[in-house]
């Protein structure tokens, strides 16, 4: 009898940590001044580092102030264009940015003040999902890597449109599955690969989940208490047949299965349920036998 390892999913809200910055010191200072991007840098009596990013005339004053670090790019969105930048320690050289199937290459540079910290800014075009970042130092080594949107990472094969549905907020959307190779080490840049789901809702794909071993079980789900709706999806292991999600209520509610075609590049199963009324809170899964072989606990999403 199969037995799948299980992982518990709480809701994946949107969770925003915000820092107050820390009083400015000094005088600022150009860390990288291109035909296309200005980037000032000041610090403050904390350990934290204000970028304030100018472009094609139009000024952004740093608010958080974050303290230098290997991996942690920022973007921001300007004229048109995306600005990458970041402050990083010493050791690193050299910022790879993983968009797709591109890499930009950003060399950090050195600036009067900053004796411990480097700083980069690059521009690409448009708004585009940012797989990952890749810190470097001067031999190449890679010091830190850091995953950002799965579905900003090179593809193993083509996306799978698994289902049209409505999200929480009961907008149109469409749940698609990608195959793609995740981070399993951030020290080394080792990686693995996944499948992965997500909601495409106007225009924009993103609330991923992702399943690196072929026999967890991995969900997601997001609740509304205005419209009372519940979406709920998530990776499964290729044999399975069949799922339910056990409600709040004492019901049962049967979620939609789809088995990823190979073109994908990854095998595994898609999940999706729509849920008014009441929440998910655990959810089965059974075999091709209708044997129960695993489940889910959920988590959060109280009103």
């Amino acid at each position: 009898m199969w037995r799948i390892a299980t992982v518990s999913a709480a809701l994946l809200g949107a969770l925003t940590a915000t820092a107050a910055a820390a009083d400015r010191t000094g005088a600022p200072v150009t860390a990288v001044n291109s035909a296309s991007v200005t980037l000032n840098a000041q610090p403050t009596t904390g350990a934290g580092v204000c970028l304030d990013v100018a472009r094609d005339g139009a000024s952004i004053t740093d608010t958080l102030c974050p303290a230098p670090s290997p991996a942690a790019m920022r973007a921001l969105s300007m004229g048109g264009r995306t600005v990458l930048f970041g402050a990083t320690p010493q050791a690193v050289r050299r910022v790879d940015i993983t968009i797709g199937r591109r890499t930009v290459k950003a060399r950090t540079r050195a600036a009067g003040g900053f004796a411990t910290t480097r700083f980069y800014a690059v521009t690409v075009p448009g708004t585009p999902a940012i797989g990952a970042v890749t810190a470097r130092g001067s031999n190449r080594r890679i010091r830190r890597a850091r995953d950002l949107d799965p579905f900003g990472l090179p593809r193993l094969g083509s996306r799978f449109m698994v289902a049209r549905v409505s999200d929480e907020r009961d907008q149109p959307s469409r749940l698609v599955a990608v195959g793609t190779r995740v981070l399993a080490d951030k020290r080394t840049g080792h990686r693995v690969a996944a499948l992965c789901a997500g909601l495409r809702t106007g225009g924009v794909l993103g609330r991923p989940v992702c399943s690196r071993k072929p026999t967890s079980l991995q969900f997601r789900f997001s609740a509304s208490c205005d419209t009372g709706r519940q979406i709920l999806y998530g990776i499964a292991p290729s044999f399975i047949r069949s799922a339910k999600a056990v409600l709040d209520n004492g019901t049962r509610q049967g979620l939609g299965v789809r088995r990823v075609p190979r073109r994908v590049g990854r095998a595994g199963t898609v999940l999706v349920a729509q849920i008014g009324g009441a929440r998910a809170r655990r959810v089965l899964v059974y075999d091709g036998h209708g044997r129960h072989v695993g489940s889910a606990a959920l988590t959060g999403g109280k009103c």
